[in-house]
């Protein structure tokens, strides 16, 4: 009987307990709408940004997109250059990605390939020529139609320079983004100057390939220098590029110039500060 007498009183207490301690109310029943706003913080946002930045990571040109450009850019048919290309901006890559992440690296890989002897001068030439045609095809269908007081930009290879695609894909980079843009491809340093005489632009670029074009380039910016200030106070940002930029990260002070880009991107940030501000 004590047994059971202590069972039972032990039961009691704990009923006795539980009767004593307040009720805890559900919170979903206390305050729904703090419970909605939790349940977005910690779960709903969290995963729709790590799904955007998978998204996004998706859409980026790969190592081994690179590599496939490059070999397709030596295969027989040139077909599949565009092929790829345009599957990436259609899954959603952005033209500077195209240009910078895919196209600028396969024409580097086909310039150590023919380094390495596992392709001849003539096939890389016919493989870059085959990514400057598919850069163009993006630019010209990513143009936008420069609105009035738009940048002007210069872009110029020199006379003495082989590489243009870097050059290009630089123009049309600056023309998807609503600059007005003019080439000068194999020019003279004359022909240079005659060009920053006769329109205001706001920026010229040089593309440098080598060390070897540096006393040209070089001579090229002393001579943009020295033209006399016909369209006012402001004159023109002085930039260089090209693979040269690669092996001489002070490639800007060695030849003169204002500064060094490779991209669009970089061009117009390093344009930003000279632009006069938008009244």
């Amino acid at each position: 009987m004590d047994g059971i007498d202590t069972f039972g009183r032990r039961q009691a207490f704990a009923f006795d307990e539980a009767a004593a301690r307040p009720a805890r109310k559900s919170p979903w029943r206390a305050d729904p709408a703090a419970q909605v706003f939790e349940l977005v913080q910690t779960e709903v946002i969290p995963r729709l940004l790590l799904s955007r930045r998978c998204a996004e990571t998706a859409r980026q040109p790969t190592m081994a997109h690179v590599e496939t450009l490059a070999r397709l850019a030596l295969a027989r048919d040139g077909a599949g250059v565009w092929a790829q290309v345009s599957a990436l901006r259609d899954a959603g890559a952005p033209l500077s990605a195209l240009f910078g992440g895919l196209i600028g690296p396969a024409a580097r890989r086909l310039g150590d390939m023919w380094k390495s002897d596992a392709a001849d001068f003539v096939q890389v030439a016919l493989g870059c020529g085959r990514l400057a045609v598919a850069a163009r095809r993006l630019g010209a269908e990513a143009e936008v139609a420069p609105a009035a007081g738009a940048p002007r930009l210069l872009v110029a290879t020199l006379e003495t320079e082989r590489h243009s695609l870097g050059a290009g894909m630089i123009a049309e980079s600056m023309r998807g983004a609503g600059w007005s843009v003019s080439e000068a491809p194999a020019t003279r340093p004359e022909e240079l100057c005659a060009l920053a005489s006769d329109i205001a632009y706001d920026v010229i670029g040089v593309s440098v390939g080598g060390d070897a074009g540096h006393p040209h380039a070089r001579a090229a910016i002393s001579a943009l220098r020295a033209l006399p200030a016909t369209h006012g106070p402001r004159r023109p940002l002085i930039m260089v590029g090209g693979p040269a930029l690669a092996s001489c990260p002070t490639l800007a002070q060695a030849l003169g110039a204002d500064g060094a880009a490779n991209d669009g991107v970089s061009m117009i940030m390093a344009a930003r500060a000279h632009l006069p501000k938008p009244t």
